[in-house]
């Protein structure tokens, strides 16, 4: 099939004008062996464009499948490294009161040493104090 019929049948579909497909007769094809080839080797184009086509659509499923599969993977990474984030402040927000804590019942407790409790007091709030200063969380 030569381009310029090809592209006289794509500017009629696109301009939603379907009369070529009405005005197909019959009888013109009726003993007339030049027209019955000339329709034989277009279905012969169709069929291999519609091959053609579905190739290409089998090849972008795949190709569709595989970006999937690495979106997902990155997904996965990014959850694992938020995961992983959250993990720090959470034992950083975790570590200041117990240290805190543990510093007061030093210092209240009759017989133990009161330097130790206000050294775990001291660093408490040192922790504290830096995770305040930290980047806020963006989870």
């Amino acid at each position: 099939m030569d381009n310029f019929l090809i592209s006289k049948i794509n500017r009629k579909v696109i301009n939603d004008d379907l009369d070529w497909i009405c005005k197909f007769k019959i009888e013109d094809y009726i003993d007339n062996a030049p027209l019955i080839k000339k329709l034989y080797e277009e279905k012969q184009s169709a069929i291999v464009l519609k091959h053609k086509y579905e190739n290409d659509i089998i090849d972008l499923k795949e190709v569709n499948h595989q970006l999937e599969l690495k979106n997902k993977k990155l997904e996965m990474e990014l959850h694992s490294i938020k995961s992983q984030k959250f993990l720090w402040y959470y034992i950083l927000s975790l570590i200041p009161p117990l240290l805190i804590g543990i510093g007061v019942n030093l210092i209240t407790s009759e017989g133990l040493s009161n330097q130790i409790g206000y050294g775990l007091i001291f660093i408490g709030v040192a922790i504290k104090i830096i995770e305040f200063f930290l980047p806020p969380r963006k989870i």
